[in-house]
């Protein structure tokens, strides 16, 4: 199994860092139902991510040692969605619910992003 040693363990910083650059990317365009679609608005072409469209992208376009980041991003994520009362089994089901709006992904994010900087401390 990954990371079943601590010496198998990514730096929990780099962690940290994978999870910023996802919120950015959810910040910036956030979609239900895909990992990631354009979409045509007022001002062109605009990028779009769920929680986990956004981790998985920010992984995928860095090198092997950025990917191999996302399965502890990924805990962190569900951890954080757990911590905050959601009871879903997933994170693509707690992105895509129907009442879901981007300001309860992005709460989800910024703690996953507290629970990893906790990880370095």
């Amino acid at each position: 199994m990954p990371f079943d040693s601590a010496l198998d363990r990514p730096p929990p910083k780099v962690v940290t860092d994978l999870l910023i650059a996802a919120r950015a990317r959810v910040k910036a365009g956030w979609c239900k139902g895909r990992w990631t679609r354009r979409r045509l608005t007022i001002h062109g072409w605009q990028q779009q991510y769920c929680m986990l469209g956004a981790l998985g992208t920010v992984a995928v376009s860095g090198t092997a040692a950025e990917l191999s980041l996302y399965a502890p991003a990924h805990r962190h994520l569900h951890s954080a969605m757990r911590q905050l009362g959601y009871r879903y089994r997933t994170i693509p089901e707690f992105n895509d619910a129907r009442h879901r709006s981007k300001g309860h992904v992005l709460e989800v994010c910024d703690l996953a992003i507290e629970l990893s900087k906790e990880c370095i401390q």
